[in-house]
């Protein structure tokens, strides 16, 4: 029962706070779409970026070879390519458009696709996995038959590889060029592209605003190659508003046209106006804490049990979710390839919780860290902390700006390294390695992907590589049903704490919207319009 009223007792404290609603210039011109984020983008380099939102900015400005239709999770159509030929999943023929353009002015060629893919392959900076996993050798397997022709060839059938290429992250290719003018100390122009682009998108960075919290304009590039015929927008605005409640006041006024992160709240109140856009469909997303499994007092799989059995998943559904959420299985959602969803799941049990710290050798008294970044985080921190607190441990929850955070999750194991990450996560495509292969495998720890409690299972790992070389998409599930069972019970990475909605609304008056749920958050602006 205390739980469930601390609970309430903290969607009172939120709706209480942020009352100041600082308002945005105006309202949304025509020829204008403002969107409102809880938090800045920190990084726009697509071989690094693994931000919710630096992917609004980068789907606007970064295309790929092709992407996925509509809001078909297996359904991909061509972008840059303007044809595919795939000889039975083994060797995939682009056909690759002419007259398009990057932003500095170059050329976009069969040549550039090549460099593109390969530069995020080897960088080895967070996004690599995505395609990595298919192209363990990207130059030798990425053949440039001609300018506009670009092969690529594997030894086994990779059926997964088109979706992968429709990925949101990892998949965006930069101009050669620009890479090479702004290389320093052979960091392949990483620290410019962190507040620089040079894509093919329909929108270019006005780099000048790209710094923390000031509102970032992408406006249209008129040598983008499908033309500005039609309805579109000539510019975006995306500006910071932390609470909530402040971006769905911008939504009510006309200041904004759609807003993400909203909480359950203010998404009721907007869906009683009943002229906002949602997305009803179960997404792939989890919420979950990462547990430091590597190092610290959690070391053991019963001191990690213990933190699964003692956190109020009830509470934070309600509080967080408004009960839109439910109880994953694991770190699997139900929707994902493969999931199953009759597998185990934690029920709060603080007895059971404190019986295995005992048998773990962790002592009450005991301090752990949570760490979040600002304006996330909040009820779960909370939640965590006052169910730890009734077991004799003492929670110090940690905020940090989104940049920090996201360096701090692929940061080195250090002495002041926080035992408890908060993380939401979807896959790239639909697929349980492309799910597991940055967040659980131990060689994803640091910067070579998202393993920030540096999580190692041997058995994890075996299954994980053998996913890798399944021929089918079959055989590839199957290897995962255990794989779900060690995560979540035998040796847990993480609280699984919810399968998660869409937080994402769009205003009404907006026309084209089309939500997909491996695209969350962010929007194909070139395709939408004021209705």
């Amino acid at each position: 029962m205390k739980s469930r009223n601390f609970a309430l007792a903290v969607i009172c404290l939120l709706l209480s706070a942020g009352l100041y609603r600082p308002s945005l210039a105006q309202q949304s011109a025509a020829n204008t779409m403002t969107v409102v984020v809880e938090s800045a983008p920190s990084d726009l380099d697509p071989a690094s970026s693994y931000d919710e939102n630096s992917n609004i900015p980068l789907r606007a400005v970064y295309e790929g070879l092709v992407t996925l239709k509509g809001d078909s999770l297996t359904e991909t159509i061509p972008v840059l390519a303007e044809s595919v030929d795939n000889q039975k999943d083994t060797v995939y023929t682009f056909k690759l458009r002419q007259n398009v353009k990057f932003h500095d002015g170059t050329n976009f060629d069969a040549a550039a696709a090549k460099f593109g893919l390969t530069r995020t392959v080897i960088a080895k900076r967070g996004t690599d996995a995505i395609l990595g996993t298919f192209l363990t050798d990207p130059n030798k397997m990425i053949q440039v038959v001609d300018p506009q022709t670009l092969k690529i060839t594997f030894d086994h059938p990779q059926p997964l590889f088109l979706v992968a290429l429709a990925a949101s992250y990892g998949t965006g290719l930069v101009s050669p060029a620009a890479v090479k003018a702004h290389t320093q100390n052979n960091d392949d122009a990483h620290e410019w592209l962190q507040t620089h682009e040079a894509g093919t998108g329909p929108y270019t960075l006005n780099n000048a605003e790209m710094k923390s919290d000031a509102p970032i304009t992408l406006k249209r590039f008129d040598a983008y190659w499908r033309g500005w015929s039609g309805s579109h927008f000539d510019q975006v605005v995306i500006s910071v508003l932390p609470q909530s409640m402040q971006r769905r006041a911008a939504l009510e006024k006309g200041q904004a046209d759609a807003a993400t992160v909203l909480l359950p709240e203010d998404l009721a109140k907007l869906e009683k106006a009943g002229h906002y856009q949602f997305d009803p469909i179960p997404t792939l997303r989890v919420d979950f804490l990462i547990m430091a499994a590597g190092y610290g007092p959690l070391q053991s799989p019963k001191a990690r049990q213990a933190m699964a059995y003692a956190f109020d998943y009830t509470a934070y559904n309600r509080a967080e979710l408004g009960n839109r959420g439910r109880q994953p299985n694991g770190p699997f959602p139900s929707t994902l390839l493969g999931a199953d969803t009759s597998a185990f799941t934690y029920m709060t049990d603080l007895k059971k919780a404190r019986q295995l710290l005992d048998e773990a050798g962790v002592r009450p008294g005991t301090e752990l860290v949570f760490a979040a970044p600002e304006g996330r985080g909040d009820l779960a921190g909370a939640i965590l902390k006052q169910q730890l607190e009734q077991i004799g441990l003492t929670l110090t929850i940690k905020k940090f700006s989104n940049d920090a955070y996201q360096a701090l999750l692929t940061g080195e194991k250090t002495p002041d390294r926080p035992d408890f990450f908060l993380q939401s996560w979807w896959p790239d495509y639909n697929s349980p390695l492309n799910y597991s292969y940055p967040l659980f495998y131990s060689g994803s720890a640091g910067q070579s992907g998202q393993n920030a409690g540096y999580y190692a299972n041997k058995d994890v790992d075996k299954n994980i590589q053998a996913a890798q070389n399944a021929r089918t998409v079959d055989e590839m599930a199957q290897l995962f049903k255990p794989v779900q069972q060690t995560l979540t019970k035998d040796d847990p990475a993480g609280i699984f704490m919810a399968q998660s909605p869409d937080r994402t609304v769009v205003s009404g008056s907006i026309k084209g919207q089309i939500f997909n749920v491996l695209y969350l958050g962010t929007f194909d602006f070139y395709a939408l319009s004021r209705g």
